[in-house]
């Protein structure tokens, strides 16, 4: 029986493989007879000569590029359905399968693939990040029955990769500083699902410093921000 994790990795990197595959109509000829050498369900990636795909992409255009995003959203979009009607093992999948591609063209952009000087291209990047991210957060929370392990055979808990993604959607403010930043309402989820991936980490201490700073923040659920800080300063006393 395969694993969430793996089922979750292996549509995610399933789908970077689909990335490269739309870009045959970009690639050069020697590449193009190279993915058509192999048929292995990696073997886009690793026929691709020193694991740099992005070296054989010819130049993308912005409207290329918006399309690419576009199909990003669509993603997203499929994981707020799921998350709604409570799939929440669905809802993480697309998420994260989301982020993946959104990292994808992020690298896209750092290779120079991409236009580098359109800058509705970093702020559609940015936005989709933080907001993927942030949704992403909420998803593992609610995954109850979310399993992963590392390299190493230890298990990964919903709360840290909750915990990473808040971190991520923060970093992706600081890569790509544009005119795009965050709602107010927006950092104080943010800050809110930080805070609850703290407490399940049982790092009270940090999870107090999120819960303080989500506080201070204009919220649509107040209620909620206040019982969980009422929770985590009982147990720091």
């Amino acid at each position: 029986m395969i694993s969430p994790h793996h089922k979750n990795e292996g549509n995610a990197r399933l789908s970077h493989v689909k990335r490269v595959e739309r870009s045959v109509s970009f690639l050069s000829p020697t590449l193009g007879l190279k993915l058509e050498q192999h048929n292995t369900r990696y073997a886009p990636i690793a026929a691709i000569p020193h694991q740099n795909p992005t070296q054989y992409i010819r130049q993308w255009s912005s409207a290329q590029v918006h399309v690419e995003l576009r199909n990003i959203l669509a993603i997203r979009e499929a994981g707020n359905r799921a998350f709604r009607s409570g799939d929440y093992a669905l809802s993480t999948e697309k998420y994260s399968e989301a982020n993946y591609d959104i990292l994808w063209v992020k690298g896209l952009r750092y290779s120079k693939t991409i236009p580098t000087d359109d800058w509705s291209i970093v702020e559609a990047i940015t936005e989709m990040q933080y907001t993927t991210q942030s949704n992403g957060a909420a998803s593992f929370l609610k995954h109850a029955t979310f399993s992963e392990v590392d390299s190493d055979g230890n298990e990964i808990s919903r709360f840290r990769r909750a915990l990473n993604c808040t971190l991520v959607a923060e970093k992706g403010l600081r890569d790509h500083p544009t005119q795009w930043k965050p709602s107010e309402n927006a950092k104080r989820k943010l800050l809110y699902r930080r805070a609850q991936a703290y407490e399940g980490l049982e790092d009270y201490d940090e999870a107090w410093k999120a819960i303080q700073g989500a506080h201070k923040l204009v919220a649509e659920k107040e209620e909620a921000i206040c019982g969980l800080a009422m929770k985590i300063w009982k147990v720091r006393q």
